[in-house]
């Protein structure tokens, strides 16, 4: 298989696993259930969010910051 292929397939389950936790978040008869789901929810999102908007910068290198600045060392 290729690598395309196994990295599309990995983020179908991924927001697969986002949508059931939303819903069951969202509409589980149990309390407890619906705090679990949002406990992990907000864990894989700012996960997600902390991947996708901090990644590692190599030193001497410009940071681009959500206002269109940039940042210098």
């Amino acid at each position: 298989m290729s690598v395309g292929l196994l990295s599309a397939v990995g983020i179908c389950l991924y927001g697969v696993t986002l949508a059931v936790l939303a819903f069951t978040a969202t509409f589980a008869r149990r309390a407890v259930r619906r705090r679990e789901a949002r406990a992990t929810l907000g864990v894989l999102v700012l996960l997600h969010v902390r991947d996708r908007h901090l990644a590692p910068v190599p030193p001497g290198a410009e940071r681009n910051v959500p206002d269109g600045r940039t940042t210098a060392p």
